[in-house]
């Protein structure tokens, strides 16, 4: 087969999970334009997706993809914000922010 399985567990609840962020974004996109406040997306995804746990919430087969979501693929990204972030301190600051960076 093309695509394995286990892969196609995850697909259900991977797609809720981008859908329920893409969502998230557009939420804080809105509330930033209304309020002229900067709304950060990825607080409003996880509030909205506690939401839908907690009122409607999610099928068993949807369960796989969502924990691989929230285990994997949310760590993978604050992670890469990390690193993004400390490889600008260090440009920004030069090799005296090495210390701080390691």
């Amino acid at each position: 087969p093309l695509i394995s399985p286990s892969t196609m567990a995850l697909l259900p609840g991977v797609a809720m999970s981008a859908a329920t962020a893409t969502a998230g974004f557009q939420i804080a996109a809105a509330l930033t334009t209304l309020t002229a406040v900067p709304i950060s997306g990825i607080p409003v995804s996880i509030l909205l997706g506690m939401g839908i746990k907690n009122s409607i919430g999610t099928s068993e087969s949807m369960k796989p993809g969502i924990t691989f979501a929230t285990k994997a693929i949310l760590q993978g990204g604050i992670v890469a914000v990390a690193a993004k972030l400390s490889f600008v301190e260090l440009l920004t600051t030069g090799s005296q922010g090495l210390p701080v960076v390691i």
